[in-house]
Parts: structure tokens; C-alpha cells; sequence
């Protein structure tokens, strides 16, 4: 079974930016500092703090060490400590601020103090350089803080920005489907959800839940485009039959789709992505508790890039329900999941796997 999956998820996948050797760390100390950089970009961040920390030790007063160091306490929900080093950064005058500004908003977040984090968030989106890898991180980070504060009109348009970000498209569109789905009808005042590096267009007087299925069904356009359309007809292997499945989102026949995923996931419960793309169809079509514990379950189940995905659209649910600790424990646990393939490419290259189901081509 082969699959030339386009969607592309990436959680904390920005920070693959925190492995590139910042000129600060001297040679001898490179190895060091890439570990603990690669850990905490593959959802480690507590595995990641001791070599920062030795880093930081042999040379301390380099900011881009200390900086990561902040960001690893923050997200091993280490609040107070992430600002205590956060607070230890100097950097040259004129110089934006980093990861440290990251880190004491999601610190904040985690405090239930979105006001405070959505301003971090926002100075380092208003600071940062062109092409900086801190830009989709802060756009991600800051998407959640405003669901948090319930504030879901500015999180989409966030998430509309975040779109346009090499590599975290499919990202911003599930999670726009999501908090589309949960709020239903009464998401009145979002008007259009505009991702304008595919030129989508969500009609601003449609539903929220048909904007909801309008993003599902372009995201299916997506993976469909690898290879056509197909319909599903008599008996087909598994692999044709989730194709199919995926044509039939991309023509809009929710229906269709979820008979076909439901038929998969019987035939193999365990073998791939059913149960996601059931959970997203169930969220497309207005029945918002069903694609919840679908989500909550195929954090469990299924094959291990499959539970990473389920984790990262977890990460929204629980910012939906004002939880920051479990939201970050849950985009921990699928960058972990997720990470298989994420290391620096200037110490080794590994051969990727070839793709088979939704979630292989995962980063």
C-alpha cells in the first residue's frame, strides 16, 4: 500500500529551526548543544534540559543556549524556572528577542494568564526577523493563547497567518476545522477564513460548521491530488479503499466517507488512519462530542504517527477547554510520537520511510 501523502502536520516542528549552531556556542560544545536542541524539538524537553544546562555551563554567556533552556523549563511545565531563565538573556542592543520571549508566553499560558502570554507572543511576531524560524512558532503558540482566553475570531485569523508558513498549512486547517466545530453556530462574527497560500476562501455567511467541512474537504483535495480520484467499487484492498475514502471528503460526500473509514476500521482497527479522518468527518458534520472522544481514543490507538496526529489535534481540544497543562502535554506526547524523523541534518541524514498512510509524512 502506497500513499504520496501531501498533508503536512508539524507541531513544534519550528523549533527544527533551535538545531541550526548558533555562532555563540564555540566548536567544542556544538554536539552538546545539538542534543539538547534535537531533544527538546522532538518533544523532550525535560531529556533536553541537562545539556543545555552543560552548554550553559561551559559557556555562560551565550543567549541562544539559555534562551532554549528557558524554553525547555517552560514547556516541562517549569514556569517560574522558565522565566528565572529567561530573564538571564542579553542580547545586543537592537537585537530581537528569541526563544526566551516564547518561552515566558507559554509560561504565562500555562499560569491561565492569556493576556500576558498573547502580548509575548505578539512582540516577538513584531520583532522577529523575515524567515525566522521563531515566527511559526509564535503563531502557533499564540493561536492557542487566544482560544484560551476564548477569543476564537482572533485565533483563526492567527491561524490563517500561521497557513502561509512553509510546512504548517495542514497544521492552521485542522486546527481552524476544530475550533470552527466546536463553536458551531455560534462563531457569527469570524467571518471568512482566508488561507491564502492556497487561495481558500470560507464564505463568511456560511456556517461554522460548513466552514468547518469546507476546510476538511480542501484538505482532501490535498492528499487526493497524489492520485486522483477514485470511487469505491466491489472488493478493493485496503490502501484503494482509504483512498477512496479520501475522494469522497474531497467531493464533499461526507456521508459516502465516513461509510467507507467505517468499513476500513473494521476490516483493520489497528492498520492506519481511519479513525482520525472518522473523527474529522464527525467534526465537519456538527457532531462535535463524537469527533472528540474519537480524537481522545486515537491517542491510544492505532500506529504510533497515527497517535501522534491524534495528540496534536488533542493540543486544541484542550485549549478549547482551558487545560494549558494537558495541552502541552499533549503536543509534547505527539512530537515525541512524531519525531522519528527529526535530527539535525548537519551531524546525520537518515533515510525517510516510504509513505503509506495520512499520517507518514508526519514532522
Amino acid at each position: 500500500m502506497q500513499l504520496k501523502n501531501l498533508l503536512l502536520i508539524v507541531l513544534l516542528g519550528a523549533l527544527c529551526g533551535c538545531q541550526q549552531q548558533p555562532k555563540t556556542v564555540p566548536a567544542s560544545l556544538e554536539l552538546t548543544f545539538n542534543r539538547g536542541a534535537q531533544l527538546l524539538a522532538a518533544g523532550s524537553p525535560k531529556s533536553a534540559i541537562p545539556f543545555l544546562s552543560q552548554t550553559i555551563a561551559a559557556e555562560p554567556d551565550g543567549p541562544e543556549p539559555i534562551a532554549l533552556l528557558a524554553l525547555a523549563f517552560a514547556l516541562d511545565l517549569q514556569g517560574d524556572q522558565a522565566i528565572v531563565e529567561a530573564q538571564k538573556v542579553h542580547r545586543p542592543a537592537g537585537e530581537p528577542a528569541g526563544w526566551e520571549a516564547v518561552a515566558t508566553g507559554i509560561a504565562a499560558t500555562v499560569r491561565h494568564c492569556p493576556a500576558e502570554a498573547i502580548g509575548s507572543f505578539q512582540h516577538v511576531l513584531a520583532t522577529a526577523r523575515p524567515g525566522s524560524p521563531l515566527l511559526p512558532a509564535a503563531r502557533q503558540w499564540l493561536a492557542l493563547a487566544q482560544v484560551i482566553q476564548g477569543d476564537h475570531p482572533a485565533a483563526l485569523a492567527t491561524l490563517d497567518e500561521l497557513a502561509k508558513s512553509p510546512g504548517m498549512k495542514a497544521s492552521a486547517q485542522l486546527w481552524s476545522l476544530l475550533i470552527l466545530a466546536r463553536d458551531g453556530q455560534n462563531i457569527q462574527a469570524a467571518g471568512p477564513v482566508v488561507f491564502s497560500s492556497n487561495s481558500l476562501v470560507i464564505q463568511a455567511g456560511n456556517s461554522p460548521t460548513q466552514q468547518a467541512a469546507d476546510i476538511l474537504t480542501q484538505c482532501a483535495h490535498e492528499v487526493a491530488g497524489a492520485f486522483g480520484n477514485q470511487v469505491y467499487k466491489g472488493t478493493l484492498d485496503d490502501q484503494t479503499l482509504y483512498d477512496s475514502g479520501i475522494a469522497a471528503i474531497a467531493d464533499g460526500k461526507l456521508e459516502n466517507a465516513h461509510r467507507i473509514f467505517t468499513q476500513l476500521q473494521k476490516r483493520d482497527s489497528d492498520g492506519g488512519d481511519a479513525t482520525l479522518w472518522l473523527a474529522l468527518i464527525a467534526a465537519a458534520q456538527g457532531r462535535w462530542q463524537a469527533a472528540h472522544n474519537a480524537l481522545a481514543d486515537a491517542c491510544d490507538t492505532g500506529p504510533i504517527p497515527s497517535r501522534g496526529l491524534a495528540n496534536h489535534l488533542c493540543t486544541v481540544l484542550r485549549a478549547l477547554e482551558d487545560r494549558p497543562e494537558s495541552m502541552i502535554q499533549h503536543m509534547l506526547a505527539g512530537q515525541r510520537m512524531m519525531g522519528h524523523e527529526i535530527s539535525p541534518a548537519h551531524i546525520i541524514d537518515y533515510p525517510k520511510p516510504e509513505s503509506v498512510w495520512f499520517s507518514d509524512a508526519l514532522k
